[in-house]
């Protein structure tokens, strides 16, 4: 396949409404076409999985800083995408380093999202506490109460996760 092939398929699926998987290992793949694949699918509103490895050692997939990057704006853009399979790629340091930033700040974007839901859900309950009391209902009573246990309090500090780039 190579960059020129890699490109054309990226270029074809961005809008792809069906792609949930797309399997691109082992196509002689550089720099230059995975740097599109990952700009391109970053736009996809579908895709679940995206596998750009290398199976074996054969038509290796191969990968630069540069692609890293693009790699990088990827996985904090795409929004429905959880596995990139990117096996058996040379990233050496530097892209492992962005990885690692990569997998940070998208930990924190996480982080961030379901504290904000759960502060929607805690505020929810307190707002329902009145009705609770008022109506007496064991289930809304047992509801609020279970939320009420220390063990299930939410954490008061995030987690850093820039600590461990």
């Amino acid at each position: 396949m190579g960059d020129k092939g890699a490109e054309i398929v990226a270029k074809a699926v961005r809008n792809c409404y069906s792609l949930v998987s797309l399997n691109m290992a082992s196509n002689v793949i550089a720099n230059a076409g995975l740097k599109v694949v990952f700009e391109e699918l970053s736009h996809n509103q579908t895709l679940c999985e995206l596998n750009v490895s290398t199976i074996g050692g054969k038509s290796r997939n191969t990968i630069t800083t540069t692609g890293i990057q693009a790699m990088h704006h990827f996985c904090l853009e795409q929004k429905t995408c959880t596995i990139v399979n990117m096996s058996q790629i040379s990233l050496e340091d530097e892209g492992l380093r962005h990885i690692l930033r990569t997998l940070g700040s998208t930990a924190k974007r996480v982080a961030k999202t379901l504290n904000r839901n759960a502060e929607k859900e805690i505020n929810e309950l307190e707002r329902l506490k009145d009705d609770v009391d008022r109506t007496k209902d064991p289930h809304l009573r047992r509801m609020y109460d279970i939320r009420k246990r220390p063990d299930m309090q939410l954490p008061t500090k995030q987690p850093d996760c820039e600590s461990a780039v």
